[in-house]
């Protein structure tokens, strides 16, 4: 998926550092995107193109902790 999360029934010793690693990419990107927006407020098109990511982000993470907790 988007984050790298792991799948439903991942043993405990999974390798999550794949998953760490795009989180922390994802924040840094999201992070410089945000500065951007607030040093120039005229550029609607990456507010618009963030928004999308932060709520594909949001979908994703949340879709999985449901499946997470629905099958435990």
């Amino acid at each position: 998926g988007l984050l790298l999360l792991p799948p439903k029934g991942a043993p405990s010793d999974f390798d999550i550092s794949p998953m760490l690693s795009v989180t922390k990419m994802l924040l840094l990107v999201a992070t410089r995107e945000c500065e951007g927006l607030m040093v120039d407020e005229s550029s609607g098109s990456s507010r618009a193109v963030l928004l999308s990511l932060f709520w594909a982000l949001q979908g994703s993470l949340l879709s999985w902790c449901y499946l997470q907790l629905k099958g435990g």
